[in-house]
This record gives C-alpha cells, sequence and structure tokens, in this order.
C-alpha cells in the first residue's frame, strides 16, 4: 500500500469545506421606475400597496421609497401606464360610433383591471394619461364639427357611465371588483324590488341583471347618445334650451 501523500492528506478537509461552502449571493433585483410600475400593475389594483409591489419584485419595500414618495403616488402611475397602453379608438368622421368605441375600451380597462375604477375616481386629479386621454376624445370629436364645450360635455359623460357602472360594485371598504361580481350585487337587490313593485316592472329588472352587464352598459351608452343627437350644437352655435 502506498504511503499517503500529502495531497491524500489534506482532501478530506478539503471535501469537507466544499461541502460547508455558503454560496455567493446573487446581485440583488434591479428595479427602477419602470419595473415597479409594471410590478404594481401584475399585483393588481385590489392588492396594490407599496409591501405587496416590493414583495412582486423581491426587494425591501423602502427601496420603492426611492422612486415614490407614498402609495397614492404608485397607484397614479399604475393607472396612468394602463390607460396609455390601452388601444384607444382612433378619430372618425361621425362623433357617435367614435363615442361608442370609447365607451367600449373603456368598459375593456376597467375590466381587465379590477379595483382600477375606484382608484380612477379617487386620484382623478392625478391621472395625467387619463386627463390626457380625455382631452384628446374632446379634440376628436371637435374635429367631427362638435362645439368645443360639448365635445368636453360628451366626453366626460360618456366616461363618468361606463365609470359608474363600475362603481356599483363596490363593497364597504373594499376596491369595486369584476363585472359578474357587480351583477351578482343586483341580483340581491330582486327580492326587495318584488316586495315594492311586483310585475312586469320586476320583470324587467331580472331580465337585466340575468344578461351580460356589459350589454345592459351598451343600451345606456346608446341612449346617451341619443341624448346627445338630440342637443349637440355645431361649432359656433349654443345649445338647444
Amino acid at each position: 500500500m502506498s504511503p499517503a501523500t500529502p495531497g491524500d492528506r489534506q482532501r478530506p478537509h478539503a471535501d469537507l469545506s466544499a461541502r460547508l461552502r455558503v454560496p455567493k449571493l446573487g446581485r440583488p433585483p434591479q428595479v427602477g421606475h419602470k419595473a415597479i410600475v409594471d410590478a404594481a400593475v401584475a399585483v393588481g389594483f385590489e392588492e396594490l400597496s407599496m409591501s405587496s409591489v416590493a414583495r412582486q419584485l423581491g426587494v425591501k419595500h423602502s427601496t420603492l421609497y426611492r422612486y415614490f414618495p407614498h402609495r397614492e403616488a404608485l397607484l397614479a402611475a399604475a393607472a396612468d401606464h394602463v390607460v396609455a397602453s390601452m388601444n384607444w379608438p382612433s378619430p372618425h368622421p361621425s362623433w357617435r360610433p367614435y363615442l361608442r368605441e370609447l365607451a367600449r375600451t373603456t368598459f375593456r380597462m376597467f375590466a381587465a383591471h379590477p379595483g382600477l375604477a375606484l382608484h380612477v375616481a379617487a386620484l382623478r386629479g392625478g391621472l395625467v394619461e387619463y386627463a390626457r386621454q380625455g382631452a384628446r376624445t374632446a379634440a376628436a370629436l371637435v374635429d367631427t364639427g362638435m362645439d368645443p364645450e360639448f365635445a368636453v360635455l360628451a366626453q366626460d359623460l360618456v366616461n363618468e357611465q361606463v365609470l359608474l357602472f363600475f362603481l356599483a360594485g363596490q363593497r364597504e371598504g373594499q376596491p369595486a371588483t369584476g363585472t359578474e361580481e357587480t351583477a351578482e350585487l343586483r341580483r340581491n337587490m330582486l327580492d326587495d324590488m318584488r316586495e315594492a313593485v311586483p310585475g312586469p316592472v320586476t320583470d324587467a329588472f331580472e331580465r337585466v341583471v340575468d344578461g351580460r352587464p356589459e350589454d345592459w352598459l351598451n343600451r345606456k351608452i346608446e341612449v346617451i347618445l341619443d341624448g346627445i343627437a338630440a342637443t349637440v350644437p355645431v361649432a359656433g352655435n349654443s345649445p338647444k334650451d
């Protein structure tokens, strides 16, 4: 048997060191304004907080305060990001199909991001892209020949109707959820309606809440568009009394 060499005598210690060696930690996650906003949208508006976004990114929540002074600033940035990423309708020669498509696009935006409608209502003054989109809409309506002041009124009326549709699902202390949850809340009101006004009116309410929420909203938008059509002034003229 060959005598042990110095290398053989050192090998067990080397093997033990290899087994006990602590792996080097990787570089900390790289974050910036865009990464934080993307993470906030991924977390969702119902659960959005500085802590939840930090967990999504794998960083300490204090890191986020280098870019956003408070939760409301992050909410506004996330909401603006969603608004800016939407495929908004292109200007149209006629105002009616343009406003109809605007309502549908706004509906899709709020439906895809539960809780966003509540934050838009609460943060409206601080939402840059939301305000810009409203201004672009009004400008497109003016290009169809609509009076500028009436154009602002028309776009605001349509946007607020869609916003109100989602706010109707608001629960105490919780953001509004999705379209189906909103419809379910309305179904729960049917028993009270039957006691107050039995018959055709309650039957009509039942048909409405059993249908697709988007279909009912579209019908309300058409009523609003009919009202606009009946009162819209052309540029330079006053609206009808």
